[in-house]
Protein backbone atom coordinates (compact mmCIF):
# COMPACT_ATOMS: atom_id res chain seq x y z
CA UNK A 1 0.00 0.00 0.00
CA UNK A 2 1.28 3.19 -1.22
CA UNK A 3 2.39 5.62 2.06
CA UNK A 4 0.68 9.12 2.22
CA UNK A 5 1.87 12.08 4.04
CA UNK A 6 -0.78 15.16 4.94
CA UNK A 7 1.25 18.31 4.59
CA UNK A 8 -0.28 21.97 5.92
CA UNK A 9 0.05 24.19 2.63
CA UNK A 10 1.15 27.66 2.60
CA UNK A 11 2.12 30.09 0.18
CA UNK A 12 4.80 33.48 0.29
CA UNK A 13 4.23 35.65 -2.60
CA UNK A 14 3.73 33.07 -5.71
CA UNK A 15 5.60 30.26 -3.91
CA UNK A 16 3.65 27.00 -2.85
CA UNK A 17 5.39 25.50 0.11
CA UNK A 18 4.03 22.55 2.79
CA UNK A 19 5.51 21.64 5.98
CA UNK A 20 4.19 18.27 7.51
CA UNK A 21 1.11 18.35 9.55
CA UNK A 22 2.71 16.60 12.26
CA UNK A 23 5.01 19.56 12.97
CA UNK A 24 2.40 22.36 13.30
CA UNK A 25 1.14 23.11 16.68
CA UNK A 26 -1.56 25.94 15.37
CA UNK A 27 -1.76 28.55 12.86
CA UNK A 28 -2.38 32.00 14.08
CA UNK A 29 -3.60 35.11 12.63
CA UNK A 30 -0.13 37.79 12.27
CA UNK A 31 0.46 39.80 15.75
CA UNK A 32 2.41 42.40 16.55
CA UNK A 33 6.61 40.81 16.18
CA UNK A 34 8.92 42.10 19.30
CA UNK A 35 12.45 42.41 17.40
CA UNK A 36 15.56 41.28 19.21
CA UNK A 37 19.17 43.19 18.46
CA UNK A 38 21.03 40.34 18.44
CA UNK A 39 19.67 37.80 15.99
CA UNK A 40 19.69 37.51 12.27
CA UNK A 41 18.15 38.53 9.76
CA UNK A 42 15.94 35.19 9.45
CA UNK A 43 14.82 35.63 12.81
CA UNK A 44 12.05 38.40 12.32
CA UNK A 45 12.29 38.67 16.39
CA UNK A 46 9.39 36.96 18.72
CA UNK A 47 5.97 36.55 19.88
CA UNK A 48 4.13 35.65 23.06
CA UNK A 49 1.96 32.54 22.49
CA UNK A 50 0.26 31.83 25.41
CA UNK A 51 3.11 32.53 27.93
CA UNK A 52 5.98 31.18 25.43
CA UNK A 53 8.52 33.08 23.98
CA UNK A 54 8.97 31.62 20.33
CA UNK A 55 10.94 32.64 17.22
CA UNK A 56 9.28 34.00 14.19
CA UNK A 57 11.01 33.10 11.22
CA UNK A 58 11.66 35.11 8.00
CA UNK A 59 10.77 33.06 5.23
CA UNK A 60 10.77 35.56 2.78
CA UNK A 61 14.64 36.66 3.63
CA UNK A 62 15.49 32.76 3.67
CA UNK A 63 14.37 31.67 0.07
CA UNK A 64 15.84 35.36 -1.08
CA UNK A 65 12.10 36.90 -2.00
CA UNK A 66 11.09 40.17 -2.05
CA UNK A 67 11.36 42.12 1.55
CA UNK A 68 7.68 43.27 2.85
CA UNK A 69 6.03 44.21 6.10
CA UNK A 70 4.06 41.90 8.15
CA UNK A 71 0.22 42.71 7.56
CA UNK A 72 -3.10 42.10 8.99
CA UNK A 73 -4.21 39.23 6.77
CA UNK A 74 -0.96 37.25 6.78
CA UNK A 75 -0.69 34.18 8.78
CA UNK A 76 1.43 32.30 11.49
CA UNK A 77 2.03 28.80 11.84
CA UNK A 78 3.85 27.66 14.95
CA UNK A 79 5.71 24.28 14.69
CA UNK A 80 8.06 22.12 16.08
CA UNK A 81 11.98 21.77 14.80
CA UNK A 82 14.32 19.57 17.28
CA UNK A 83 12.27 20.01 20.41
CA UNK A 84 11.88 24.35 19.59
CA UNK A 85 9.13 26.00 18.63
CA UNK A 86 9.41 28.06 15.68
CA UNK A 87 6.56 30.39 14.14
CA UNK A 88 7.01 30.52 10.10
CA UNK A 89 5.48 34.04 9.17
CA UNK A 90 3.41 33.27 5.45
CA UNK A 91 1.17 34.86 3.18
CA UNK A 92 -1.65 32.81 3.15
CA UNK A 93 -2.77 29.28 4.62
CA UNK A 94 -4.26 27.22 1.73
CA UNK A 95 -5.22 24.08 3.13
CA UNK A 96 -4.14 20.68 3.57
CA UNK A 97 -2.30 18.54 0.81
CA UNK A 98 -1.67 14.80 0.67
CA UNK A 99 1.14 13.52 -0.98
CA UNK A 100 2.67 9.95 -2.00
CA UNK A 101 5.99 9.72 -1.46
CA UNK A 102 6.69 8.55 -5.31
CA UNK A 103 5.44 12.18 -6.26
CA UNK A 104 9.04 13.77 -4.92
CA UNK A 105 11.80 15.04 -5.89
CA UNK A 106 15.07 17.49 -4.79
CA UNK A 107 13.46 20.96 -3.37
CA UNK A 108 16.54 22.77 -4.25
CA UNK A 109 15.60 22.18 -7.86
CA UNK A 110 13.20 25.20 -7.22
CA UNK A 111 15.13 27.52 -5.11
CA UNK A 112 19.04 27.22 -5.26
CA UNK A 113 20.48 27.58 -1.23
CA UNK A 114 17.57 26.98 -0.08
CA UNK A 115 18.73 23.74 2.10
CA UNK A 116 15.91 23.77 4.38
CA UNK A 117 13.66 22.28 1.65
CA UNK A 118 13.57 18.71 1.95
CA UNK A 119 12.12 17.86 -1.26
CA UNK A 120 9.28 18.94 -3.61
CA UNK A 121 5.86 17.40 -4.29
CA UNK A 122 3.61 17.65 -7.58
CA UNK A 123 0.22 17.68 -6.78
CA UNK A 124 -3.20 18.74 -9.00
CA UNK A 125 -3.06 22.46 -7.39
CA UNK A 126 0.52 22.48 -8.81
CA UNK A 127 4.93 21.92 -7.03
CA UNK A 128 5.07 22.75 -3.64
CA UNK A 129 8.30 22.83 -1.56
CA UNK A 130 8.11 20.72 1.31
CA UNK A 131 10.09 22.72 3.59
CA UNK A 132 12.21 20.77 6.83
CA UNK A 133 11.44 22.71 9.87
CA UNK A 134 14.99 21.18 11.21
CA UNK A 135 16.95 22.85 8.85
CA UNK A 136 15.51 26.73 9.00
CA UNK A 137 17.93 27.84 11.09
CA UNK A 138 21.77 27.78 10.68
CA UNK A 139 23.73 27.60 13.62
CA UNK A 140 24.30 31.44 14.07
CA UNK A 141 20.58 31.33 14.29
CA UNK A 142 20.77 28.84 16.53
CA UNK A 143 23.38 30.58 18.55
CA UNK A 144 22.00 33.98 18.54
CA UNK A 145 18.47 33.02 19.27
CA UNK A 146 20.30 31.19 22.30
CA UNK A 147 20.65 34.31 24.19
CA UNK A 148 18.68 35.10 26.79
CA UNK A 149 15.40 36.60 25.09
CA UNK A 150 13.48 37.24 28.31
CA UNK A 151 16.58 39.80 29.51
CA UNK A 152 17.14 41.32 26.48
CA UNK A 153 20.56 40.95 26.68
CA UNK A 154 23.16 41.65 23.75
Amino acid sequence: MDEIDRYIAFSIDDLKCAVPISSVERVLNAVEVTELPWVTEVIRGVIDVHGKVIPVINLRKRFHLPAREIAASDKFIVGIASNQSLVLWVDRVTGIIERRKENGFQGQEILSGANCMSEGANQAEGVFVLVDLNKLLTVEDQERLGRDISAGKD
